[in-house]
């Protein structure tokens, strides 16, 4: 027996254990408050917030404060067991925009008390903007600045600028400045320069603000006043005569008229064509154009002597010694700095000349083809002229897309050649394009134009021309009028109202030129467009046709709600409505169903069964009922099968608090020590809830968990008794143990555990890092990871002559044939259903080193590892050769002595040193002092000349013991004696550590001596970081000696301390417990984990809807940890509702405005905004009139309140509607509503009604009845 107590086997038990804490007190701490309401709402609105804590013993106060300011500690009256609740009421003022209010609970029970806090938005409509311009005035084409500026609004407009239907993208530029009361002021300035083309136009500013008012814009507008004209260019007449070699001068006027097509000259005369030009500003260039080829071209005036004029002074152009090639068209343009206009087109025919012929009798017709004289005179007729052309009408009319003909007569002698048609363009005739299918081009034969697809740039005045050899022909202008457009499509009302199982007719109208061929209807679903079947023969739909658009829905169903869009279709495209909302109600016929939770909170312990209680009313009988779980403010739709029973309206929440968690397994102590043969007990506690239905005891073998087991020296390890006792211990009980337990909730991540925390292993050898794993499920898969510049990168497994094991049956990793590179951190990974564990790291060393012999040279990038070629490295020469040429010097006292020295060295000796050799120890000699070197060195002796003895030399010290041993926690004397002549000064110690040797500071408390009196130095109060080998030192004049090296060794440690595991994360914010107790673990990596909320959106957007719709808008966004959703309303920073859907039933008009979602996390919040429109007939208030007075006059005042806007005002006497004749009904107008009857008779009595007609439907205000006195006059 007393063999077996061997000390060098440790007789022990370790256990590995998880380290569970339970906090014990005598009260219940309440839940985290959860603040519920709106955090969106707009100026002048009312809302509430509610915050709510579950449980707490006693119970909670819940109180409201903003900023440190109490606000609210009034508790709701709720029936719910274990709910405390505080609801405070507001009304939203634009000062709470962005306030924060902040909910606290607290019970006593906790140190301080529990909080949440909530922000609010608070939305407000901007004022009416304003519109100024530098100068009422604008010169065309001078750059000047108009201002728009919105104040008082919250959020920010958006502003537009724009001129009829088209918005200005550039020149744009826009400013904002927040104010102090939260508003904000917008300025928009826009820098443009107007041509005249925009006298007399509107420019509008435009500010939308969809949060409160939807669609709705606020315009101001400002009338542009622009000045300057093109110049007016006039020629008098068309055609003017003059004689042979005379000169005849035209006439201008202010106006630009042609009275003449044409005018004629002799060939060899002169003719002037008169142009005037009149114009504001002056013109400041006059050019001519001559129609060459049906191009207009410019006439060279400067440097043709033949021609004059053509400039500002003098714009009329008189043309000298004309010639036949001179004939043409001309036109005279005119320029100033707004632009060109010109002149309509004359004609000049050149004539004259005497034919050369032969006369062949007394009277010939010849056409002119040349010049000469004949010799004897005769009379010639000469007859032609240019083509007369004439278009069959001044208009033409087309319909979009269609085929339309110009008709063009020519009449002409000599005929035709050729023809061609112009489009006049800014006034210019241009040829028309010879673009494959659009026109038709004429010809002689077939003159007529005929023109492919019509389209809206076709519009314009066109002119045909035809050539003969006399010249050429023009016709008068035809203007040509494209007309069509795509249907328009209008819905009579944008609300229809019909009872489930009834008939409704939503109304369309169509309007469209060329005709509609084709209509059908669209229902809005889920946001997709789905077609109306009108054809099928069992459809509750009919209509949706040419004749009759509009949509017959019979026996109407809660599923045909929603929104509808009419659609025509015509040649040029298709059409559509707005939208129109069919509201089907169950008042008549029957209702959605009415849907009561029982309570809105059950609590049920893990693995049992909870009944939530379900209570519906439902006219018609209810056909399906679903249930929805609202997880992470989502909702998921729970399936009726399996784990859940039972069971289309809709209830409020409840929350199911599902109670228990997976057993807390603590043993007591790490570690246990029996003597063999005797009795341990490793004490195992599990705290479970819902309670542990096993417990079994595993021991590690090779790494593995293996079941401990029926063994008849083993007892506990049950539900009952969950330690382990083990009897008569051996030999082969000793090892690392863990204790499991299992209830309901019971499976976690696998607990992973490397038995070292350091391995060692030899360069070439392998070695095994030992790893364990205990999973519940069992785990599936093994991995080891090596760190890697701090990047944990996986072991590749498939290098089997490298690794082997990572295994789930051998999860251990075995490293072959270790290189230096194997050295690092490791770690070892299970994965099982739950997730993946992860052991803390092991280092692995790898000692020794390559041999002297061939090398390679290695290089590692991302991709891989480049290896170069080997090298042989030759290690040359040998440790230096040192002689002295005599063994014994000799020196009398008093006086100098030279040891001499030689030293042979390869490679070169770098230094040189002598030691002194005393009692078998020696010190080095100190080279520069008294003693030794080129200094004097005494010697002494009784008498006379003596053999040298060195008198002086450096301190002799030496250790009391080779080596020494203490406790961990004692104190211990390092033993030093020296001996000195000259006596020592100073006495210290070093400490050498591996490769690193360090002075001991014993300034430190714990260490005392190490002085010349003291030399032996003390160590207080030992622990593991004193072990090591030390050094006495004592220095005198001569120099410095030194002990030996004297190991001290450490007996204990501190206490071993485990985490369970290698990594945890966290949300940032949150609390987390690593390990507690004294000691140092292995590292644990701890990571804070989440993301700011990004990514946000609101569907759908824009909202619109008619008044006691349902308003409902859904918020996603992404982030994590969770997502807080708080909804606020216009400029209001109070909360105006949460969670990610926004829905307000039965919509007012006050409800209309812009709302934001705001997703909140611990790392930072996302907005989003949506305008919300909410529509309603026109709302109309009628006043009592005083009685009326026969022959006088009465007003029956009326006034109104609509949106969409009022389209009309109807006045009704009985039954009766008004007719407003301006004479005995005065007003009774949209914009003077008010009603005055004049010449009041006794006809006159009656009850009068005002009425207002929106696209919505008709809005009617009470009757008031007229009492007339018919005594007066």
């Amino acid at each position: 027996m007393m063999k077996r107590l061997r000390t060098s086997k440790r007789c022990v038990l370790l256990i590995l254990v998880f380290l569970s804490l339970t906090a014990i007190s005598f009260g219940q701490s309440p839940g985290t408050p959860i603040i519920t309401g709106r955090n969106l709402t707009f100026q002048g609105h009312n809302g509430s917030l509610t915050c709510t804590s579950v449980g707490g013993k006693p119970a909670p106060t819940v109180k409201w404060y903003r900023n440190i300011t109490m606000i609210d500690d009034t508790m709701d009256t709720t029936t719910v067991p274990n709910i405390t609740r505080n609801t405070y009421s507001y009304t939203a003022d634009i000062s709470y925009h962005l306030a924060v209010f902040e909910c606290r609970v607290e019970n006593g029970v906790l140190e301080s008390y529990l909080s949440a806090t909530i922000f609010l938005h608070v939305y407000k409509e901007p004022d009416q903007p304003t519109l100024t311009a530098t100068s009422p005035t604008v010169t065309s084409g001078t750059k000047h600045n108009w201002t728009c500026i919105s104040t008082g609004g919250n959020p920010q407009p958006k502003m537009t600028m724009r001129i009829g239907n088209s918005q200005f993208s550039t020149g744009i530029e826009q400013t904002s400045e927040q104010q102090s009361d939260n508003t904000l002021t917008v300025t928009v300035v826009l820098s443009w320069a107007p041509t005249i083309a925009y006298n007399g136009l509107t420019l509008y500013c435009d500010v939308k603000h969809k949060e409160t008012r939807g669609e709705d814009v606020q315009t101001a507008s400002l009338q542009l006043i622009v000045i300057g004209s093109i110049p007016v260019v006039t020629v008098s007449q068309s055609t003017y005569s003059g004689t042979t070699g005379q000169s005849v001068t035209l006439q201008c006027f202010l106006t630009v008229t042609i009275p003449q097509s044409s005018y004629s000259v002799l060939i060899g005369q002169q003719l002037t064509l008169p142009c005037t030009v009149t114009g504001t500003p002056t013109q400041t260039n006059v050019f001519w154009m001559k129609v060459v080829n049906g191009v207009q071209t410019n006439v060279v005036i400067n440097g043709n002597s033949r021609y004059t004029g053509g400039t500002t002074a003098t714009p009329s152009l008189t043309i000298t010694n004309a010639q036949s090639s001179d004939e043409g068209t001309y036109v005279c343009h005119a320029t100033n700095i707004v632009g060109t206009s010109n002149s309509q087109n004359t004609f000049l025919d050149v004539i004259g000349g005497v034919p050369n012929v032969t006369i062949g009798g007394s009277s010939f017709q010849v056409q002119v083809v040349g010049t000469g004289q004949s010799r004897q005179q005769i009379y010639v007729d000469v007859i032609g002229n240019p083509p007369e052309i004439s278009i069959q009408f001044n208009s033409y009319s087309v319909l979009l897309g269609q085929t339309v003909t110009l008709v063009c007569t020519i009449s002409a002698n000599p005929s035709a050649i050729s023809v061609r048609w112009y489009k006049v363009i800014n006034g210019v005739q241009t040829s028309l394009s010879t673009t494959a299918g659009k026109y038709n081009m004429p010809t002689v034969s077939s003159p007529n134009l005929i023109i492919n697809s019509a389209a809206q740039s076709d519009t314009g005045y066109y002119v045909c021309t035809a050539t003969n050899i006399v010249g050429t022909g023009a016709s008068s202008q035809t203007y040509l009028t494209v007309t069509g457009n795509l249907p328009a499509v209008t819905v009579t009302l944008s609300n229809y109202n019909t009872n489930i199982g009834g008939t409704v007719i939503l109304g369309c109208t169509v309007d469209a030129t060329p005709a509609a061929t084709n209509v059908y209807w669209q229902r809005i679903v889920n946001n997709q467009q789905q077609n109306i079947d009108t054809t099928s023969s069992n459809s509750q739909y009919s209509g949706s046709t040419v004749s009759n658009p509009s949509l017959v829905i019979t026996n109407a169903q809660s599923l045909d709600e929603g929104n509808y869009i009419c659609y025509a279709t015509n040649s040029i495209g298709t059409g559509n409505s707005q939208q129109t909302y069919l509201n089907v109600l169950g008042n008549v016929i029957g209702s959605i169903p009415t849907v009561i939770i029982g309570s809105d909170y059950y609590p049920v312990n893990y693995g049992n069964t909870a009944t939530i209680e379900c209570n519906v009313v439902a006219t018609p009988t209810e056909t399906s009922i679903s249930w929805q779980k609202i997880q992470n403010s989502i909702p998921s739709t729970v399936v009726i099968s399996g784990r859940y029973q039972g069971g289309t309206g809709q209830s409020s929440q409840t929350y199911l608090d599902v109670q228990g968690a997976a057993p807390s397994v603590q043993v007591l102590s790490n570690y246990y020590s029996v003597v063999i043969g005797l009795s341990v007990t490793l004490q195992c506690i599990v705290t479970s809830n819902p309670a542990h239905t096993n417990v079994t005891w595993n021991k590690i073998e090779n790494g593995q968990q293996t079941n401990i087991g029926s063994n008849n020296r083993y007892s506990g390890g049950s539900t009952n008794t969950t330690s382990l006792t083990i009897s008569n211990a051996v030999d082969s009980d000793e090892g690392y143990y863990i204790c499991t337990a299992v209830n309901a909730v019971g499976e976690a991540i696998p607990v992973v555990t490397i038995v070292q925390s350091q391995y060692n292993v030899n360069v070439g050898s392998s070695v095994t890092m030992v790893c364990t794993v205990s999973a519940n499920p069992v785990h599936t898969s093994v991995y080891w990871q090596k760190d890697v510049n701090g990047v944990a990168t996986n072991i590749n497994l498939s290098q089997t002559s490298k690794y082997s094991g990572s295994t789930t049956t051998s999860p251990s990793l075995t490293v072959l044939n270790a290189v230096i590179a194997d050295q690092g951190y490791y770690t070892c990974n299970a994965q099982n259903s739950v997730g993946t564990g992860t052991s803390s790291q092991t280092f692995l060393g790898v000692l020794g080193s390559v041999p002297v012999a061939n090398y390679v040279c290695k290089v590692i990038n991302s991709i891989g590892t480049g290896i170069s070629s080997p090298t042989f490295l030759d290690v040359l020469g040998n440790i230096p050769v040192i002689t002295t040429p005599t063994s014994a010097y000799t020196v009398i006292i008093g006086g100098s002595v030279t040891i001499t020295c030689t030293v042979t060295a390869n490679p070169q000796h770098t230094s040189v040193y002598w030691q002194y050799i005393s009692s078998s120890s020696s010190s080095n000699v100190n080279i520069g002092g008294r003693a030794y070197g080129t200094s004097r060195v005494s010697a002494s002796s009784a008498g006379g000349v003596e053999q040298a003895q060195l008198f002086d030399c450096v301190p002799s010290v030496s250790l009391t013991r080779t080596s020494f041993t203490g406790n961990y926690g004692d104190t211990i004397t390092l033993g030093c004696t020296v001996s000195a002549n000259p006596s020592a000064t100073s006495v210290y110690w070093q400490k050498v550590s591996g490769s690193t040797t360090s002075t001991v500071d014993v300034s430190n408390s714990r260490y005392t001596g190490s002085s010349v009196s003291t030399p032996s130095l003390t160590i207080n109060n030992l622990n593991s970081n004193d072990a090591g080998n030390y050094i006495c030192l004592a220095a005198n004049s001569v120099g410095t000696g030194q002990s030996i090296q004297g190991p001290l060794t450490v007996i204990g440690d501190v206490p071993v301390v485990t985490v369970r595991q290698s990594a945890y994360s966290s949300n940032i914010g949150n609390t987390i417990t690593l390990a507690e107790g004294t000691g140092t673990s292995n590292n644990v990596y701890l990571t804070v984990t989440g993301d700011a909320p990004t990514s946000i959106a609101i569907s759908p957007s824009p909202i619109s809807v008619n008044e006691d719709q349902t308003i409902t808008a859904n918020c996603t966004v992404q982030g994590s940890p969770t997502i807080t959703y708080t909804w606020f309303k216009g400029n209001s920073t109070t909360q105006f509702s949460d969670g990610y859907i926004l829905q307000i039933p039965s919509s007012k008009r006050t409800d209309a405005g812009t709302y934001q979602c705001r997703a909140s996390n611990t790392y930072g919040n996302a907005n989003a905004t949506v305008s919300v429109e909410v529509k309603y007939i026109p709302d109309v208030t009628i006043t009592q009139p005083s009685q009326g007075i026969r022959g006088q006059a009465v007003t029956i005042q009326c006034s109104y309140v609509s949106h969409p806007t009022a389209t009309n005002l109807i006045w009704s006497k009985g039954n009766q509607g008004i007719t407003v004749d301006g004479n005995k009904y005065v007003g009774g107008s949209l914009s003077n509503p008010d009603l005055t009857i004049t010449n009041l008779g006794a006809s006159d009595r009656a009850s009068y009604k005002c009425s207002v007609v929106n696209s919505l439907g008709q809005g009617d205000s009470s009757s008031v009845t007229l009492s007339v006195d018919l005594s007066g006059k």
